[in-house]
């Protein structure tokens, strides 16, 4: 039947009930705008339920119908106990919120119980109660979506000789039984005249009777199953099972040439329980657009509704605003106030319409939620890509992330000096969105003047895939620009690290050689300029390295203990953007003339002695973390500073020492004060940490070092001057002053 909404009312506030054609209607008022409604079918056969409006789940329950108990008879001539089975009880089938539509049509199907037939002298036994009927619940194409079978009719009983027919009641059973896993038997019929099984309930299985005449019938299952007819006396029919899915009991007859019924089972019933919704039920969402450009501007309307879709004024509930498309980047502006990222608030009369937008090019589906209560139906919007603006171009590492403020998410990763990688280069909108109807021929430059570079190549389809390869290690960057429109934006990188490749000195070769051609390295065995090399204990020390020509190395680090001194001669080492680095206790002689401008580091107390007067470049910044300047070739002037030509003394027991003849030292001047023991500067000061140890010898230094720049001292500190072969190992020509007081060690 279907229910008009005028026949709801508020004064509904206790259960009521309807019967029309068999059909129980009962109305319970959950809510001012829910109401639970319960429909029982109860008379065998099939009709049509139609969805009533505002209705989207139903819950159904079916129960089988009862089986009839057997005849009983006995053949002419022959009298005496004749006893048949029992009917068994109709099974319990059921499944919860079953979606449906308002207006849907759906077949409801009550089983009848099971009719007793007669005995008879041809039939003899087979005479047996029917089965109970199915009950079920279907779509209007017959799909069975709930199902619960009847129970087995009882075995009639058929007397030809003295001896006295007994025969089995039915069995129930869930086979066929279609649920959402709630199920629950009949109960069995009763032998030799035995009472009918109890129909199940919608909490537990029917109940079974005995096997004896007279006997009650089984209990129906608890919550709504019918009971099984009473077991009968001599010369009696079967008692007919109650509705709902009650077993009819077996006959009983003593009568020669007489036959008796068995009782008929209970018909099976249906129950259809639904919540008619009068409130708010979902969220339209709806435009008059369904594609946008990335980035423009939309309307969207949402608007409060029932199940029926009428409009219901919803002022109070706090509506939000959401895209549940994955990776979707589709922003709200709810005021519609030019500020996005506001994507809640409350409906005037039931409908608010907002703003929206969405950078990334993609379909995307909206939805309004107040968490309970949601949309049904997103939305679905297109975004397309824009008006190609700028290019973009993406080192690997990095991945193309349209819609974001970069256009791409991760970093570059390193690359290696030689070693060729590709970079995509795409054209795109103001939003990063591939814009794939270019053709432009772009081109790409690099920070390194020594790269690899691609020629200037034309998109396909917006984009292309270039190769490229550094050659000078350090930190590099890419530009792509666009040749055909140079009002295209270009786009350049983030810093690229380039590293160079990492070759140790093995030694043993030719006389020591090092240059581009013998093979005194590993990894591989010849060095290529813009490498970095590394000398080790492992190397071959003697001869001494012999540079042949100019060697351009991208840094080079001496790490030697000293048992392993070291000695480069001849050629000169030039270029070395990562400098020189000795690192150890041990000994590196430069005994040629170098040109690089990378950086000079001396750490781990070992000893640069300097055997050239163009040893040290003048260009190339001096840091000493440690260490000792071995002075063999000339004096040592240069200011205090980090700058290249400058000399930074930021570490502990470090100085210098004389080798040779006497040398001298002044640091920015011979008249220059330096300060010792202040908070600043670079002389013996590292940040905020301040040294106390000045060396001005060493054990194997030959001759006397003078250190001529007067010292301004703070607290206590240590000229440190080791016993060498000179008579007067170190000299301060520099007046030395201050409040404190100064030690000598050594």
């Amino acid at each position: 039947m279907k229910l008009k909404n005028n026949s709801i009312s508020n004064s509904l506030l206790r259960r009521s009930s309807l019967l029309v054609r068999g059909l129980s209607l009962g109305i319970l008022a959950l809510s001012p705008a829910s109401w639970a409604v319960t429909e029982s079918f109860s008379t065998p056969g099939t009709v049509d339920w139609v969805v009533p409006a505002n209705v989207n789940a139903v819950t159904v329950e079916c129960r089988g119908g009862g089986g009839a108990g057997g005849s009983a008879a006995n053949a002419a001539g022959v009298g005496g106990n004749c006893r048949s089975g029992g009917g068994a009880g109709g099974s319990f089938a059921k499944k919860l919120s079953i979606p449906v539509t308002a207006g849907q049509t759906y077949k409801v199907t009550v089983g009848g119980g099971g009719v007793s037939l007669t005995g008879n002298t041809t039939n003899g036994f087979v005479q047996s109660g029917q089965q109970g009927g199915t009950s079920i619940f279907a779509d209007s194409a017959l799909t069975e979506l709930v199902k619960a079978v009847g129970g087995a009719g009882g075995q009639c009983a058929y007397k030809t000789t003295a001896t006295v027919p007994n025969m089995p009641g039915g069995a129930g059973s869930t086979s066929g039984n279609i649920s959402d896993g709630t199920v629950f038997a009949g109960g069995n019929g009763g032998g030799s005249g035995g009472g009918g099984g109890g129909g199940a309930g919608d909490a537990a299985p029917g109940g079974t009777t005995t096997s004896t005449s007279g006997s009650a019938g089984g209990a129906g299952g608890t919550s709504g199953g019918g009971n099984g007819g009473g077991g009968t006396v001599a010369n009696s029919p079967g008692v007919a099972g109650v509705a709902p899915g009650g077993g009819g009991s077996g006959a009983f007859n003593q009568t020669a040439g007489a036959d008796r019924i068995g009782g008929a089972g209970g018909a099976g019933g249906v129950t259809l329980t639904y919540a008619i919704e009068t409130g708010v039920t979902k969220y339209a969402v709806t435009s008059t657009n369904s594609s946008e450009n990335a980035g423009d501007i939309f309307e969207i309307t949402i608007t409060a509704q029932d199940n029926s879709g009428t409009t219901i004024p919803d002022n109070v509930n706090i509506v939000v605003m959401t895209s549940p498309t994955v990776g979707s980047l589709m922003e709200f502006d709810w005021d519609s106030d030019g500020t996005f990222g506001d994507n809640s608030g409350t409906l005037v009369n039931g409908v608010k319409t907002i703003q929206s937008r969405n950078k990334k090019a993609q379909l995307a589906d909206i939805v309004a939620t107040t968490g309970a209560v949601t949309t049904p139906a997103p939305l679905s919007m297109t975004t397309t890509a824009g008006a190609f603006t700028k290019l973009q171009i993406l080192a690997p590492g990095e991945t193309a992330a349209s819609g974001t403020d970069t256009g791409k998410t991760g970093a570059p990763t390193n690359q290696t000096v030689g070693t060729a990688f590709n970079v995509a280069v795409n054209s795109v909108d103001t939003f990063w969105n591939l814009v794939s109807t270019v053709t432009d021929t772009v081109s790409v430059t690099s920070t390194d003047g020594l790269a690899t570079l691609p020629s200037a190549s034309a998109l396909v389809a917006g984009t292309i895939i270039l190769p490229v390869t550094f050659n000078t290690p350090s930190s590099q960057t890419l530009t792509t620009s666009d040749v055909t429109d140079g009002n295209k934006s270009a786009n350049t990188t983030p810093n690229i690290t380039v590293n160079a490749i990492a070759k140790t000195w093995v030694g043993g070769v030719d006389g020591n050689k090092w240059d581009t051609v013998t093979a005194n390295w590993n990894g591989p065995s010849t060095f290529s300029n813009l490498q970095s090399v590394t000398f080790n204990d492992t190397g071959s020390i003697a001869p001494a390295v012999n540079i042949v020509g100019t060697v351009s190395p991208f840094t080079v680090t001496v790490n030697n203990s000293a048992s392993f001194p070291y000695e480069f001669i001849n050629g000169t080492i030039s270029g070395t953007a990562g400098g020189l680095i000795k690192q150890g206790t041990g000994e590196l002689r430069l005994s040629n003339a170098n040109t690089y401008n990378g950086a000079t580091t001396v750490s781990g107390g070992g000893l640069l002695r300097l055997q050239n007067a163009s040893a040290l470049p003048g260009a190339s910044a001096l840091a000493l973390n440690t260490g000792v300047i071995g002075l063999a070739a000339g004096n040592f002037t240069r200011p205090l500073g980090t700058a290249s030509g400058e000399v930074n003394l930021n570490g502990n027991n470090s100085g210098f020492a004389a080798y040779g003849a006497n040398r001298t030292v002044n640091l920015g001047g011979a008249s220059a004060q330096v300060s010792w023991g202040v908070a600043s500067g670079n002389f013996m000061h590292n940040g905020a940490a301040l040294h106390n140890s000045f060396i001005l010898s060493r054990t194997d230094a030959t001759h006397t070092l003078d250190f001529q720049n007067p010292v301004l001292l703070s607290g206590i500190r240590f000229f440190t001057v080791s016993d060498g072969s000179a008579s007067i190992d170190a000299r301060l020509s520099g007046a030395i002053t201050g409040s404190t007081s100064f030690s000598k060690a050594g």
